[in-house]
């Protein structure tokens, strides 16, 4: 407009900006400075799936500081196997925060100490003392769970509540697993469901990356490819809301399910390959894992 007054606004707006650009850099990083860091970053520490078979499948397991996806319809078996993952790492003495947008608290609970003691859960009641003493004879890292109210829920809601947690039993927990993001709000009504997830799974990812924790979460798959087979196993085009949870998640793992045979299909990016790869390998189901609290 040629005012010199609101010229000189915007020149001290900007410098403003660039200031607080700075300042929130911080240092940054050098050799000097960050070479045990470097060094550390390419060593990859991994947890359980708790499916022996897909762990060898994956090279061990899911990375750390990284967000893991399970990708399946409806009834695959998701939420299962979230639950499975938390089983086995308690077994191995990780501390586990599941935060759940489906089931009751006391619901999850169950079904972990079913996958955990191998004790279907309608049976869990009646053999209570032996759930007593496998907990206390056996080794194990601490739960917490809670439960999230679906689309009001936002990661950064999930994320105060795991530093409370922290902070007031003075223990860290390494695992979050989130049952699941497609039930976690973000401004939908603004932004529209394609946006919002993005968001979402991009606020759990910068989380587990910033705090070095294993992210572990599901999502839901819509679609077939057209014209595709009806036993075509799910990939990277089945994905609810288009590409993005793919390009944003570490590692998507779907979850097919057949009579009693799972077949998994892995999507490696980042820190797992620098380009995807599509492994299918047959796995038996795991009776003591992967449906103990079946009817």
């Amino acid at each position: 407009s040629g005012d010199p007054s609101a010229l000189e606004a915007a020149t001290r707006a900007m410098e403003r900006a660039g200031k607080i650009g700075e300042a929130a850099a911080g240092v940054g990083i050098s050799f000097d400075s960050g070479l045990d860091e470097a060094l550390e970053a390419t060593h990859i520490e991994v947890c359980s799936t708790g499916v022996p078979d897909l762990d060898i499948l994956l090279r061990g397991g899911p990375p750390r500081a990284a967000l893991t996806m399970f990708l399946g319809g409806p009834n695959s078996g998701k939420s299962m196997e979230l639950t499975t993952c938390a089983a086995a790492n308690l077994l191995r003495g990780e501390n586990v925060a599941i935060a759940t947008l489906e089931n009751p608290r006391a619901v999850q609970m169950s079904r972990v100490l079913a996958a955990m003691v191998g004790i279907p859960t309608d049976a869990l009641s009646a053999r209570q003392s032996d759930v007593r003493r496998f907990l206390k004879e056996v080794p194990h890292g601490s739960i917490a769970i809670e439960y999230f109210a679906p689309i009001v829920t936002k990661i950064s809601t999930i994320r105060s509540w795991v530093s409370d947690l922290e902070r007031e039993q003075s223990r860290k927990y390494n695992i979050i697993i989130i049952d699941y993001t497609d039930k976690v709000g973000s401004h939908r009504q603004e932004k529209g469901e394609y946006e919002a997830q993005r968001t979402v799974c991009e606020s759990f990812r910068d989380w587990v990356v910033q705090e070095n924790r294993w992210g572990i979460t599901a999502t839901q798959a819509v679609r077939k490819q057209r014209g595709a087979p009806a036993d075509t196993v799910l990939d990277e085009s089945d994905v609810a809301d288009s590409q993005h949870k793919i390009r944003i998640a570490d590692l998507m793992i779907s979850i097919n399910p057949r009579a009693m045979t799972y077949y998994w299909w892995v999507i490696r990016h980042r820190l797992m390959d620098v380009n995807k790869q599509g492994v299918e390998a047959e796995h038996q189901k795991d009776i003591c894992r992967m449906g103990v609290w079946g009817t």
